[in-house]
């Protein structure tokens, strides 16, 4: 796959700056980063309709797939996979992990080489209340890998969430005060406050985790 060839942008990957956000300088050619690209499934999750996984009947009705079906009908295809991980290379990206089940290809690289790769320029911004490495615009594939490659994640790394506190009035007093504060909870804290039933260890249950940049880098 030739890297110089007509390019295509991967479609929701427009960026621009934070509120108020400018550019420092330019990101480091050197800089090491480590970038997750997402992988089209071989079916779409919307044909999951016809086997009655999605189908709109109680819970306790439907038919559920497993992990492993769920891999082999809605993964990637290894096929898809190899052409994303011959561009990384092409590119002198390291392709660090893949899978297929989550329709992952990680890679590790520095700033240029992702740049070069991606079609973006990467600086570092301050804004308000901090900074951030950032981007404007599409990051962009070659046409081959259009219809493959979904997302590129981890180029930008500003923050994807922020609290929105809630304030009312300090009874008698006229004062603005916040309704949430800055703390952390313990989880018998949290099954407290959310009044979790008690007497359960999970058995059955699935958990999703949403990392939004606190470091966690594996879903589950």
């Amino acid at each position: 796959m030739s890297p110089t060839q007509a390019r295509v942008a991967v479609p929701g990957s427009e960026r621009v700056p934070l509120p108020e956000a400018q550019p420092l300088h330019p990101l480091p050619p050197t800089e090491r980063l480590e970038v997750t690209v997402r992988v089209r499934p071989k079916m779409p999750l919307t044909n999951l309709q016809a086997t009655g996984a999605l189908a709109d009947v109680l819970p306790q009705q439907r038919a559920y797939l497993t992990r492993e079906e769920l891999a082999a009908q809605c993964g990637a295809d290894p096929h898809d996979i190899q052409q994303v991980t011959d561009f990384a290379r092409a590119h002198g990206l390291v392709v660090m992990h893949t899978d297929p089940g989550c329709r992952e290809v990680q890679l590790a690289g520095t700033a240029a080489e992702f740049e070069a790769a991606f079609g973006t320029q990467l600086h570092q911004y301050t804004y308000p209340e901090g900074t951030y490495r950032g981007r404007t615009g599409p990051v962009t594939v070659p046409a081959a890998l259009s219809d493959i490659v979904q997302g590129v994640f981890g180029l930008d790394n500003r923050p994807q969430a922020q609290p929105h506190f809630q304030v009312r009035p300090a009874p008698g007093l006229g004062a603005i005060v916040a309704r949430a504060v800055a703390q952390a909870f313990t989880p018998p804290q949290l099954a407290q406050l959310y009044q979790f039933p008690t007497g359960l260890d999970g058995t059955g249950q699935t958990i999703a985790i949403i990392e939004l940049g606190a470091g966690l880098s594996r879903r589950i």
